[in-house]
This record gives C-alpha cells, sequence and structure tokens, in this order.
C-alpha cells in the first residue's frame, strides 16, 4: 500500500468498551440454526449461553473484551475468539465460523443468505481513485469492487474469499475528499460499512492504515445529504438513511489518522433493502426462564470443553488457532 505489506484481508473490531443499547448475539459453536453455545451482549452487559447444556453466566470484562488492536475478544485460559462486532445484530460474527478452504467461490443461487442477497442488490460501485500497486511482482488493486467481495454463505456456513482486499483510496495524502458510489437495483434504507483495514491474519493494519472518521452520504436521485460519524474500532456501522434511496455518493469529510501509512481504507460496505429481528437474542429472551444460572466459571469451562468437540468434529478453524 502506499509502502504496505503484502497481506489477504478479513473482516472484525475497538479501541474501548463500547455497545449500542441493543441485544446483539454472536454464535461460538454450532450454527444459527443449532446453536451449542452463543454470546448476547449490549453496552452494560453479556451473557454467555450454552443452550443444550441448560445453563448460561453473566461476563465480565476479563473475558470479553476489546483489545489493544480494536478487536472484540472473547478470552479465556489462553483460548481466544475473534469477533467481528456491529451496531445492529446482522453482521456479527465469530472468525472460527468462517470455513477456511483458501478458495474464492461465489455460489449462483440467489436463496444463499443475506450476505449474498445483499451483493446481489448492487448494480455498479465505483470510485473516485484507488489504489495499485505491486507485491512480489504481481498487480494489486484496491478497487472499490472489493467492497461486496468478502463474505459468502454457503451451505449454512459462512464462508470468506481469502483473496479479497479492501478499498484504498489512490489518492495524494489522506483521501479527504475522495468518493465511493454506489447504484443498487432496489432501494435500500441503509448500508453496514465494515472501516479501515481489516485483516485477521495481521491485526495491526487497522490501526497502522488510516480509517474513516466522518463521512457525507448524498442521495443523488434527490440531492439530500447527510453526514455519519464512526468511532475508531472495527466494526460494521449502520448509517439509516434519511430516505430510500438506489444510488449514493460517499464522500470522506474526516479520517483517523494511521500510525504507518497515510491510506485510507474500507473493507466492506453492505446496501440493507429490509432489517430482521435477531433470531438468538429472541431465542434467549424467550427460554432463559428454563435455563440455569450458573457461576461464570462453570459456564466457561462448559463452553470451551464444547467447542474443541465441535472444531474437531467439524474441522472449522482460524489461523489464530495456531498462533
Amino acid at each position: 500500500m502506499k509502502k504496505l505489506v503484502s497481506s489477504i484481508i478479513l473482516i472484525l473490531l475497538c479501541s474501548f468498551f463500547v455497545f449500542a443499547d441493543e441485544l446483539r448475539s454472536v454464535v461460538l459453536s454450532g450454527t444459527d440454526e443449532e446453536p451449542t453455545a452463543f454470546i448476547c451482549y449490549n453496552n452494560e452487559e453479556a451473557f454467555l449461553i450454552l443452550p443444550y447444556v441448560g445453563e448460561y453466566a453473566k461476563l465480565d470484562k476479563s473475558v470479553f473484551f476489546v483489545d489493544k488492536d480494536g478487536y472484540l475478544k472473547f478470552n479465556y485460559k489462553n483460548k481466544k475468539v475473534t469477533i467481528v462486532d456491529s451496531d445492529i445484530n446482522m453482521f456479527v460474527f465469530n472468525f472460527s465460523q468462517f470455513k477456511i478452504d483458501g478458495k474464492i467461490q461465489y455460489p449462483e443461487s440467489d436463496n444463499s443468505g443475506f450476505p449474498l442477497a445483499a451483493a446481489k442488490n448492487l448494480k455498479e460501485i465505483t470510485a473516485s481513485s484507488f489504489l495499485t500497486e505491486k507485491i512480489n511482482g504481481r498487480e494489486v488493486k484496491y478497487s472499490p469492487d472489493n467492497l461486496y467481495k468478502g463474505i459468502i454463505y454457503l451451505d449454512r456456513v459462512y464462508s470468506w474469499n481469502w483473496e479479497h482486499l479492501p478499498w484504498v483510496e489512490g489518492a495524494a495524502g489522506n483521501g479527504t475528499g475522495e468518493t465511493i458510489t454506489i447504484e443498487y437495483n432496489s432501494p435500500v434504507i441503509g448500508f453496514s460499512i465494515l472501516n479501515g483495514y481489516v485483516e485477521e491474519q495481521n491485526l495491526k493494519l487497522y490501526k497502522e492504515n488510516s480509517r474513516l472518521k466522518e463521512i457525507e452520504i448524498e442521495n443523488l436521485e434527490t440531492g439530500k445529504k447527510q453526514t455519519a460519524e464512526f468511532e475508531d474500532r472495527v466494526y460494521f456501522k449502520y448509517i439509516p438513511l434519511d430516505e430510500p434511496a438506489e444510488k449514493i455518493k460517499i464522500t470522506i469529510k474526516d479520517v483517523y489518522a494511521g500510525s504507518k501509512y497515510s491510506d485510507t481504507c474500507v473493507t466492506a460496505v453492505h446496501g440493507h433493502c429490509y432489517m430482521d429481528e435477531s433470531y438468538l437474542k429472541t431465542y434467549f429472551e424467550n427460554n432463559k426462564k428454563d435455563w440455569h444460572l450458573e457461576s461464570q466459571e462453570t459456564v466457561l469451562n462448559d463452553c470451551f470443553s464444547g467447542m474443541d468437540l465441535w472444531k474437531n468434529k467439524y474441522k472449522i478453524s482460524s489461523p489464530e488457532d495456531e498462533r
């Protein structure tokens, strides 16, 4: 990147423990349909739930916290899970859920899940500039097309395209004034942005590169404008639009400066045509009266024992496990 280390890219989170009021959830093992362990949390509290054991515990910040690189971590006795946070429930992920197969795959079916549906609604995405560089003799383009190529959903398992890169502006300076223009096939009511350079195998890239601090969003059909500000952490920020739009322009107004590079990066943008209620949030609220409230230590031990069994059975893991 305007001097950047070679890498492949991923999706993730924060420099202080701040969450929205809305209760959100993330699966630690199992699937969304059949979770064996999951967390529900907001800015006040976090609960670890083991539904098939019939127990849950309230977590403290010693095991559920944001690390120095800005990523939300679930950590117990040197076992770590990296979580991709969001200020709405639709984009909260656990990295160990991603199927690592080293392949780029784009399923053709339209009913493969929300991330694919969002990508299918994309008509065109362009930017005022993007960075191109040579890495090991190969030309690498950090084009705006990358913003919709990260997450895929196949056979009920989220997969990550390991050659997915962020969009990186290619102008001189820190990218202030650069733009991204997005046109959709159907109107969107808002969109989620994963800010910065988010790379699961090189967590330092988020802070080393510049990232969005304030943007202006213009509805190109009506000319109406609104602004949005970002916290300096790795998370999907949801921006509701003042009115539904099919074509928008995002202008960078201000950035957080990178500690090493001036490039401003954005990892992902997903337009929302609708919003869904969290299944796991409702599941927890409806069933916790039937589950036992246990000590944190008891539930953590049961949780990580179960996660090890799940991982061995289904061979779903994260590169972080080998570090």
